[in-house]
């Protein structure tokens, strides 16, 4: 399911990505890495605003691992892009300590 869109997007092939990542978003809308792969279709398409939710979904419905930090930090970027530097303050510490407690 999600092997032929992280190939379009490694092949920055960013409509093709968004076409079949909203077919699939139809199907599965709570797919913590499917809403992370569509972030990062906005955010290659430099749409930080319309990225954010996704981010946010993603870490709601459970991504985990280093895919979970990924998200913290995309999101944090995704802020100050936008000029939400509290709320870019806030998830990158809630990143930082989800990476403390990996580490332990």
């Amino acid at each position: 399911m999600l092997n032929d869109l992280k190939v379009l997007i490694q092949s920055n092939e960013l409509e093709k990505a968004h076409l079949l990542a909203t077919d699939l978003l139809e199907k599965h809308p709570h797919h913590p890495e499917l809403n992370l792969l569509i972030a990062s279709i906005y955010d290659g398409q430099g749409d930080e605003r319309a990225a954010i939710p996704f981010y946010e979904h993603a870490i709601k419905h459970g991504l985990e691992g280093n895919k979970r930090t990924e998200a913290f930090i995309q999101l944090g970027s995704s802020y100050r892009c936008v000029g939400k530097y509290k709320e870019a303050e806030n998830v990158l510490t809630q990143g930082l300590k989800h990476i403390l407690i990996m580490q332990h």
